[in-house]
């Protein structure tokens, strides 16, 4: 019996593993098939998808736009009679924006300001029913501006432990949108009231950490008024 050398011993394995690897693609043809054609299919999905949501994206932008040009008018705008009719009529139009679209980004900025909005005409609970509703979202920027237009209405209804308690948290973990500066501002504001002597050493740290920041040139004016 002649016999094989260890190069044609390993040359036969091969063809027989190539072999076996192609019958076992022949008889999963019709299943790799299938399997592609979902494949394709899924990934048709995802793209129209992403489409859709990218038209979608652009309708919320138009629709915001829109809106946002009632809540700032330019001269030539439409005219209300005052400005709570102003506002009442564009809380409705960002609360269509915020509910058509309330998981893109155009409505959580249509929801924040659905609540200046409701604030600016009067509503005030419902103001606060709006911007804890955004508060309470992921997004920190608009989470921190809403928090920060809660503890202003809370300041101004007499809710001043509420509203320091926010300062406070804002202060603590400050953003793009409410950076610490304004936050301390404020702060120092609402307690110049109550604690004084606190709201002082507040300005005092305002004007020694950024002595050339619009903070610390408020906060030289109110450290003037605070000492009158």
């Amino acid at each position: 019996m002649p016999r094989i050398s260890r190069k044609e011993l390993k040359k036969d394995e091969f063809a027989t593993e190539v072999s076996k690897t192609y019958e076992f693609l022949q008889r999963q043809r019709k299943t790799l098939t299938h399997m592609g054609i979902v494949i394709a299919a899924v990934a048709l999905v995802v793209a129209s998808g992403y489409f859709l949501a990218q038209r979608r994206s652009a309708g919320a932008n138009d629709q915001l736009a829109e809106a946002l040009k009632v809540y700032y008018p330019l001269s030539g705008d439409i005219t209300y009679a005052d400005d709570k009719a102003r506002y009442s009529a564009v809380q409705r139009r960002f609360a269509a924006v915020a509910d058509k679209y309330s998981w893109l980004k155009p409505g959580l900025v249509a929801r924040y300001y659905e609540g200046l909005s409701a604030r600016n005409a009067g509503s005030t609970d419902e103001a606060i029913r709006l911007l804890q509703l955004v508060a309470h979202k992921r997004d920190e920027n608009y989470s921190s501006l809403a928090r920060f237009a809660l503890a202003a209405i809370y300041a101004q209804a007499g809710r001043t432990a509420e509203a320091e308690n926010l300062y406070r948290e804002l202060l603590r973990k400050p953003t793009d949108t409410v950076p610490g500066e304004t936050a301390s501002l404020s702060l120092a504001d609402l307690l110049s009231a109550t604690k004084p002597a606190e709201a002082e050493k507040i300005y005092l740290e305002l004007k020694k950490q950024a002595p050339k920041s619009a903070a610390a040139e408020q906060a030289e004016k109110r450290l003037a008024e605070l000492k009158k």
